[in-house]
């Protein structure tokens, strides 16, 4: 059973925001965190990432909505990638200081 054609579009973005973002499997696979065999076998489409592990692209400037759905550009937007940088840690510069 081969790849279906949502998933083989799904696997040809994920090339082109990589090979646009100018990074190497190697520094791809650590700046997000994940192995480079398994970054390898998304981007050969032998599988493809589970929906939680797109944020795992997002420090690479990879837009995942354009991943998953083609609309978009390829990379995120350098503010944008700052912002979601910071998501969830205490320092993230929309959250307020508590003050009690």
């Amino acid at each position: 059973m081969g790849i279906r054609k949502n998933n083989i579009q799904i696997v040809e973005r994920l090339r082109t925001a990589l090979k646009k973002g100018g990074f190497t499997f190697k520094e791809a696979a650590l700046r997000a965190g994940i192995p480079e065999k398994t970054l390898q076998k998304w981007v050969q489409g032998a599988a493809l990432p589970r929906i939680d592990q797109f944020a795992k692209l997002i420090p690479l400037g990879v837009n995942p909505i354009y991943i998953l759905t083609g609309e978009g550009p390829p990379l995120l937007p350098r503010e944008d990638k700052d912002v979601l940088a910071y998501t969830g840690k205490k320092n993230f510069p929309g959250r307020r200081k508590s003050i009690y």
